[in-house]
């Protein structure tokens, strides 16, 4: 029987003679058997077809396994990026009540608010959620437990220093001795050391009236 190079090689320097040109002088190669008959032509046509359909198998099989492992390693990717953000998110809540870019930190699930304000403070009243809120490291809506107070009267305590107006608003004895008074984060000292303009400051059970004002 032929081997595939032998046949091959036979079949283009005897079938695919250019008969316009003289014929090879190369003697034709007895010593190689011929195909006699169908039984034996069906039988290495089997073959050939056998060969190429198994290397079109093995083709398909490596493909669908280099899929396989792409796939797998693209959701091991992502799931890994899911674990880190998710790790990330926790680690950058903030644990002392700042937050922003200048920080880093978020106050998401802080215990000062969830709310950051533009000055860097988390909290949870409209000071810090509303037109004063920062998107990028916390939650921006209206607040559902502040309460707006309408006071009858204002009483106003000049602090001791005027010249100690908050600049980051912290105030209080324990805040550097700042006022709140005259500062752009609200007039009014919460006994928590915080600048506020709101009845969680200003209230005078919440608020210290030696360092801003406070309703009466």
């Amino acid at each position: 029987m032929l081997t595939n190079d032998v046949f091959m090689e036979e079949y283009d320097r005897v079938c695919l003679l250019d008969l316009s040109k003289p014929l090879p002088t190369q003697a034709f190669n007895t010593s190689i058997p011929l195909v006699t008959s169908m039984t034996e032509t069906e039988s290495y046509s089997s073959q050939l077809i056998a060969t190429a359909t198994a290397r079109r198998t093995a083709s398909m099989s490596s493909a669908s396994a280099t899929n396989s492992a792409s796939t797998t390693t693209t959701s091991s990717v992502t799931q890994s990026s899911v674990a880190t953000s998710t790790a990330s998110s926790s680690a950058n809540t903030s644990a002392d009540g700042t937050c922003g870019e200048s920080t880093g930190y978020s106050c998401t699930n802080s215990r000062f608010g969830n709310c950051c304000s533009k000055f860097g403070y988390c909290g949870s009243t409209s000071d810090y959620c509303d037109t004063n809120c920062d998107p990028g490291y916390g939650e921006c809506k209206a607040s559902s437990i502040a309460s707006s107070l309408t006071p009858t009267s204002a009483s106003t305590v000049t602090p001791t220093s005027t010249a100690n107006i908050s600049p980051n608003g912290l105030c209080g004895a324990n805040n550097g001795g700042y006022t709140c008074l005259k500062s752009q984060f609200g007039n009014c000292c919460s006994l928590y050391g915080y600048c506020g303009s709101t009845s969680d400051y200003c209230a005078s059970q919440s608020c210290d009236n030696s360092y801003g004002e406070c309703f009466a």
